[in-house]
């Protein structure tokens, strides 16, 4: 089984227009865990560290956040679509991801895109920050 943020990847090329995932950095405009210098109209999902997991049920708690880039001076792009994402995502339940990741709920912790400035070449950067519910049954925790 893929990693939550491979599949929310995957999900987010899947759902929102304009948006392509590739395993290689010389296709597609949807990566995980790193975001290169191009193309200029990116995409990433980064893993972050979550709360402890119980240790009894088999859901672990994830977060991740996911950045989206433009190109110098494309604001509109940029918020346009961190809001088609953030309704791609927010509020999803009993959601079966690419490579069979089941997500119990997916959540944004912010209402709105945080502006991380422009990175070194005055392209825009934009983010969200989502907290998940992940079926991970272990030896320990059974379903």
């Amino acid at each position: 089984m893929i990693g939550l943020v491979d599949a929310v990847a995957q999900y987010l090329a899947a759902v929102v227009d304009g948006l392509a995932y590739s395993e290689t950095t010389n296709e597609g405009n949807v990566y995980v865990d790193h975001l290169p210098s191009s193309p200029d109209r990116a995409v990433a999902t980064f893993s972050m560290s979550g709360p402890e997991p119980d240790s009894k049920l088999p859901y672990d708690p994830a977060e991740f956040q996911v950045l989206v880039r433009g190109m110098a001076d494309d604001y509109v792009w940029c918020r346009d679509t961190w809001s088609r994402i953030y309704s791609a995502l927010h509020g999803k339940r009993n959601l079966t991801l690419p490579g069979g990741l089941y997500v119990v709920f997916i959540l944004s912790t912010q209402a709105s895109a945080v502006s991380l400035g422009t990175d070194e070449n005055g392209r825009p950067i934009f983010m969200g920050h989502y907290r998940a519910e992940v079926y991970n049954p272990t030896d320990e925790r059974p379903e």
